[in-house]
């Protein structure tokens, strides 16, 4: 992990010593101040930034996330919020051909004002601002103000003139993230704010106003683009200038360039946009694959605009892009229809997970990408879900998903309720797909365009035409308008802007209680927790990929006591309630642990047991997902992480803490898999081995079978070759009794000599019914980043193991008697020793 955090900063670097820009002033570098309207009080604010966060930092409010105080900052959202900054133009400046106001992103309506104009209005948090500000700038000293207006207006009025309401209040009417509006994992908390960088930007003469690179054809041999370069070139009538296009082959593993080729255009310039187009031939191009087939490899473009007598650089833009094709494959086949990606022609399982912001106020979310997005890649993900209530993530997200090679199903920011179709809502929509399109489309990691989350299964499934009393009339129109932006702006937009990436309208397309949801297209399935369906279901429900799915677990306690008062810390407290959105989610998750556990009366055990539980289904999920293939090509649970301190389908929790469920998908998502699956009505068992890998491998089988003493029963090796990208069983056990059963277990492994490679234990009882033994653990700090966990006594099953604020790599696993070391790493930059506390499920089964 190490190695990896020094190859993402190294390669950040470079890229950000690339992306110097000619001369402009960045909007967080001034000094700026918030003011309620109406009121005198100016305080500090931050530019990128929200309100909400400003007042916390001015002590004007107590800490969002603490206690339930999230009731009492509801007023923040019904006032106008006013931003200012002054700032000084030097004559050198004042004198340049242009000056553009660009705000990268506004939260959400906003009125703009220079030195007392109004040069801007905006009306949508998807899109990119600008304005030719010079006309109302002056040398020396101006003043800059953003206004920002409740939505509620503007919603209301909207919502006003349909004949009829649409689903999920009015929040519809504003392009604003979904999630703010409160969902059943987070707050309401309306947010207001500059929450992107913006600039001030001076320049001369002709400007890059966008690239587009669209791959033609590939082969080992070459491969070939049509390059679009677009001009903005307002005033230099005749100008002759010259596009220079330098790609070179990044390095990844040694942070180092290769010059590679290199293309120039020159041509006399007129008044006004032009689209200059050529074609650029790579040859022997190394191509970029996920993390788990192959190198990421990335090529750095370089686009300079110059003078072509004088040489003078009038812009230049850079990015990374990698060389490869990705495909959604939709067909017919004997059961239904398939649906799987294939990168670079080789059919790809998809393990992963959906994604939401990493924080409520999203200019914080860029802060913890990093953290999450290598969890991901240490967890074997090799596909993220952008879902379509939050946010288009920081180019920061993305560039790391290039980086460290894994993929993105990227939602539009649509979810869960029906859209108005008006002119003017539709423009709106129009101009954020085309500058989300323009800005993402270079990144090889985006492997597919989504239209919606959930809105064809909420047309069909959820009763919303019965419940809001629609007409014939009434239903036409209102999904003629959902038919107008999903199934024909959107993906009319794509076929210009990107035509080379699949396009999926909704996910999933059919609810997942129609026989059809499991038989073509994606599914999300809810009948484990939504339809209170037991674990095993998942081995029976089985689609063709399933894009949603999951279970609830609370953060262990030394989280829960972060945010939570001490007084506080029991299920039917306020705080704990207003940290819990789902409105039946504890009484849930108390009714599924009762089938597995005793149910613990203690909060903490609660929350651990609530772990195991979480661990156990979603684990039996993925694995009877990838046992599926080629029937089923993917498994992206709900949900990797939390927008804040919260109990949730994450699996990792708001301070970065991994859940039970985070440790075993390491395990089951790792690219070589192996289960026991027993046959019915016998007494024998088979012997399952999954491989996402591209070759062939030899490895030894390992087989054992132990009682809860720890003691070994009987044992066995076998050397198998293990087929690429295949799902097969690869040999069978011997037929054991009841009672033999009942008193002990089945460990199988995959080794690779002396390195293991994958590990299963099966339980033929549930956790409640084991014959769990006494055992004693002791634990003690080698070093600064090892722990010595010392076992007696019987097997110690589901062993947590916590140390401050350290993340021990390995945990929430069965310990035999004798030592085992565990490696930790650490947040802080502190060298401390903090005591070490020791749980497993025997003390407290034993003790219940």
């Amino acid at each position: 992990m190490k190695q990896l955090y020094a190859l993402f900063y190294g390669s950040l670097l470079l890229f950000c010593s690339c992306h110097a820009s000619l001369d402009e002033i960045e909007l967080s570098a001034l000094t700026w101040t918030a003011n309620m309207r109406g009121a005198e009080q100016p305080f500090p604010a931050t530019v990128p930034g929200s309100i909400h966060t400003d007042l916390l930092a001015a002590g004007l409010i107590p800490d969002p996330y603490y206690g339930s105080y999230e009731d009492s900052l509801q007023w923040i959202d019904k006032a106008y919020w006013e931003y200012e900054a002054a700032f000084e133009l030097s004559a050198s400046q004042w004198n340049r051909e242009q000056i553009t106001l660009e705000f990268d992103g506004l939260d959400t309506y906003a009125e703009v004002y220079l030195n007392g104009h109004l040069v801007l209005q905006a009306d949508n948090m998807f899109r990119q601002w600008s304005v030719d500000a010079k006309p109302f700038l002056r040398k020396g000293k101006n003043a800059l103000q953003v206004v920002f207006e409740p939505v509620w207006e503007r919603t209301q009025a909207a919502a006003s003139v349909l004949p009829y309401t649409l689903p999920e209040g009015n929040r519809m009417h504003v392009r604003k993230a979904a999630y703010h509006f409160g969902w059943d994992w987070g707050p309401t908390f309306v947010t207001a704010g500059i929450w992107k960088e913006g600039r001030l930007r001076f320049s001369d003469g002709p400007r890059l106003k966008d690239i587009h690179l669209e791959l033609t054809e590939l082969n080992p041999d070459q491969a070939e683009y049509h390059v679009q370069v677009l001009l903005d070139n307002p005033s230099m009538q005749g100008v002759f200038v010259e596009v220079e296009i330098r790609l070179d082959t990044f390095y990844q593993d040694i942070g180092m360039t290769e010059p590679l080729v290199e293309i120039r255009k020159s041509q006399g310039s007129s008044t006004g946009f032009e689209k200059w187009e050529m074609q650029l031939h790579v040859p022997k191009p190394r191509l970029w694959w996920t993390h788990d087939l192959g190198e990421q490899t990335l090529y750095d473009v370089e686009v300079r605009l110059r003078d072509k007598k004088g040489g003078k650089l009038y812009d230049h833009k850079h990015f990374r892009m990698g060389i490869r094709q990705i495909e959604l494959v939709q067909e017919p086949d004997s059961t239904g229809q398939s649906f799987y990606f294939k990168l670079n022609g080789v059919p790809i399982f998809a393990r992963g997970a959906n994604y939401i912001p990493a924080d409520y106020f999203p200019h914080r979310s860029s802060l913890k990408i990093e953290n999450v997005l290598l969890e991901a890649k240490d967890l074997n993900m090799n596909m993220l879900r952008v879902w379509g209530g939050g946010i288009y993530e920081d180019d920061r997200f993305y560039q790391l998903c290039d980086t460290l090679g894994i993929l993105v199903w990227q939602d539009f920011m649509f979810a869960n309720t029906m859209y108005p179709g008006d002119s003017a809502f539709l423009e709106n929509v129009r101009e954020e797909v085309k500058h989300q399109v323009k800005r993402l489309r270079h990144h090889p990691s985006i492997a597919l365009w989504c239209g919606n989350n959930e809105i064809s299964e909420g047309w069909y499934n959820w009763g919303w035409q019965r419940q809001f009393g629609y007409s014939a009339e009434d239903s036409a129109r209102i999904y003629g308008d959902y038919q107008r932006l999903f199934e024909g702006l959107i993906p009319d937009i794509l076929a210009n802007e990107d035509p080379s990436r699949p396009y999926h309208p909704s996910s999933p397309m059919t609810g997942w209680g129609r026989k059809e949801s499991l038989l073509q297209g994606d599914v999300h399935y809810w009948g484990v927790w939504w339809g209170m369906e037991p674990f095993e279901r998942y081995e029976e429900k089985i689609g063709r990929f399933h894009s949603e799915h999951g279970f609830q677990a609370l953060p262990m306690m030394s989280s829960l006591q972060r945010f939570i008062p001490e007084d506080e810390l029991h299920l039917g407290s306020a705080s704990m309630r207003s940290h819990q959105k789902h409105p039946t989610g504890y009484e849930t998750i108390q009714a599924y642990m009762a089938r597995e556990y005793p149910v613990p009366e203690d909060l903490e055990s609660f929350a651990y047991v609530s772990q195991l539980l979480q661990a156990k289904g979603l684990s039996k999920a993925t694995r009877a997902h990838r046992l599926a293939k080629p029937y089923t090509m993917g498994s992206l649970y709900w949900q990797l992480n939390d927008v804040w301190p919260v109990t949730s389908w994450s699996s990792m929790d708001y301070f970065g803490r991994p859940k039970a469920l985070h440790y075993a998908l390491k395990s089951d998502f790792a690219p070589l898999m192996v289960q026991l699956r027993m046959l019915e009505d016998q007494d024998a068992g088979e012997v399952w081995i999954v491989s996402d890998r591209r070759d062939t491998v030899e490895l030894s089988l390992h087989f054992a079978f132990m009682d809860f003493r720890g003691e070994l029963l009987e044992k066995d090796e076998r050397i198998i070759n293990i087929e690429p990208m295949n799902a097969k069983v690869y040999a069978q056990l011997p037929v054991y009794t009841e009672p033999e059963r009942k008193n002990s277990f089945v460990v199988l492994q995959l080794w690779d000599e002396d390195v293991l490679l994958a590990e299963y234990r099966h339980y033929w009882d549930k956790p409640k019914d084991l014959p769990l033994q006494p055992t004693f653990q002791s634990a003690r700090w080698v070093d600064n980043t090892t722990i010595e966990l010392s076992t007696l006594g019987g097997m110690a099953k589901d062993v947590y193991v916590e140390a401050g604020d350290y993340i021990v790599e390995d945990n929430f696993f069965d310990a035999i008697p004798g030592t085992t070391r565990l490696r930790v790493r650490k947040h802080p930059k502190d060298d401390a020793r903090p005591e070490i506390k020791v749980r497993n499920l025997n003390e407290w089964l034993l003790r219940e």
